[in-house]
């Protein structure tokens, strides 16, 4: 066989082949979004710091009102 036929069949043989899939691009929203951390209060308050708090802005909202 020639050379030119060779190269012929073997141009046959590759037409039908498909070229592979490129790899799957990742989420670039799942990149982007970075979800934050939620800061802890400096201390905790006790109920009755709360209860104290929470009649205080009652009572200064009603002070208005005559």
């Amino acid at each position: 066989m020639s050379r030119n036929t060779k190269d012929k069949i073997a141009a046959r043989n590759n037409a039908s082949k498909t070229t592979p899939a490129p790899a799957p691009m990742p989420n670039a929203y799942a990149i982007a979004t970075v979800p934050e951390k939620k800061s802890k209060p400096s201390r905790d308050f006790s109920p009755q710091e709360v209860l104290r708090n929470e009649l205080a802005i009652s009572l200064s909202k009603h002070e208005g009102k005559q």
